[in-house]
């Protein structure tokens, strides 16, 4: 099956603002295509889900398998929802909504804060972000996310503790609970630590570490970007 090309150019022909590295506009707006090319800070947003108990379960994060047509890092795992902030967009939800089926309301997210995310993909394109990241306690299983093919393979709902490991590099693979897009049912499965997007690995320990302790009751810090921070690309 073959990628979308009208849906790769309506998300090429995105209008999105050029901030600085510390997220703040720079009063220039251009295409989606053209900030990747000219390598441009700009704004996205990146929702974790975190699923209820679920029997003798406890909260799981999800991660979401990215479809095996997506320009950058296919099939790779990468946080339950991530996409471009549109100028003009009056739907900050927007993206969770088409890639979970579902979209959190008032009162379920958590702002974890922002980070800063630089990388030369492989295509050749350099991606430098601003990422808002939100924590949202999803109300509903994972049966009830509704992922789309082929934007994505799949989503892996795992234990907090499991990410930390697997992404400090304690575990080589974690187990994972599966929805595969149009399934009837879950299925047993893995995440492994070689299906996380290179160079994720620090930033994603810290997601788990925070879970944990905002699970526990404990106090925690939110990430923060560093207007100085410079990236080799």
């Amino acid at each position: 099956m073959a990628s979308n090309p009208a849906s790769d150019a309506s998300e090429d022909d995105e209008q999105l603002a050029v901030t600085h590295p510390d997220g703040t506009p720079t009063g220039v707006v251009k295409l989606r295509a053209a900030i990747h090319t000219d390598g441009d800070w700009h704004r996205t947003r990146t929702v974790w889900a975190l699923l209820p108990p679920a029997g003798n379960a406890d909260p799981m994060l999800v991660l979401q398998q990215r479809g095996p047509f997506k320009a950058s890092w296919p099939n790779r795992l990468d946080a339950s929802s991530a996409g471009h902030l549109r100028v003009g967009d009056p739907d900050p939800w927007r993206e969770a909504e088409e890639e979970l089926g579902r979209r959190p309301v008032a009162g379920e997210v958590l702002s974890l804060g922002e980070r800063q995310s630089g990388a030369r993909l492989p295509n050749g394109q350099i991606d430098l972000e601003v990422q808002e990241l939100w924590l949202w306690r999803c109300p509903y299983g994972l049966l009830e996310l509704c992922p789309p093919y082929p934007e994505v393979a799949a989503l892996l709902a795992v234990a907090p503790d499991g990410l930390r490991r697997l992404a400090g590099g304690e575990a080589r693979r974690i187990p994972a609970v599966v929805r595969r897009p149009g399934a009837s049912r879950v299925e047993a499965g893995y995440a492994g630590a070689h299906q996380l997007i290179p160079g994720e690995e620090p930033y994603i320990r810290q997601v788990g570490e925070i879970t944990l302790r905002l699970l526990a009751g404990q106090r925690w810090s939110p990430l923060t970007v560093d207007p100085e921070a410079e990236f080799e690309i």
